[in-house]
């Protein structure tokens, strides 16, 4: 697989990731971020990276901050939510 197509595949999962965080589906959440962080890995480790695909994968990964912000405020919102529910009822 060539750099640029694992990168790709990559912001795809991203975008899987933060689907199923808004969806709150934590079993799937689980199995799509373990994807993620072999990719992560993956790509980290990639052989002979010229200067421009590791700053393309720095920004990528450092974007990786915004996909788990969103994974954690709908944790968060769960959570809040059943507290709640919980308190009312």
């Amino acid at each position: 697989m060539q750099f640029d197509h694992a990168l790709e595949h990559l912001t795809r999962l991203q975008q899987r990731l933060v689907d199923t965080a808004d969806q709150q589906d934590w079993q799937r959440l689980a199995m799509v971020e373990s994807e993620c962080q072999m990719w992560m890995h993956e790509l980290s480790e990639w052989p002979d990276l010229d200067v421009l695909q590791t700053e393309r994968l720095r920004r990528h990964l450092l974007g990786m901050t915004a996909v788990y912000q969103r994974v954690i405020n709908a944790s968060i919102e769960h959570i809040y939510l059943r507290f709640s529910s919980a308190l009312a009822g």
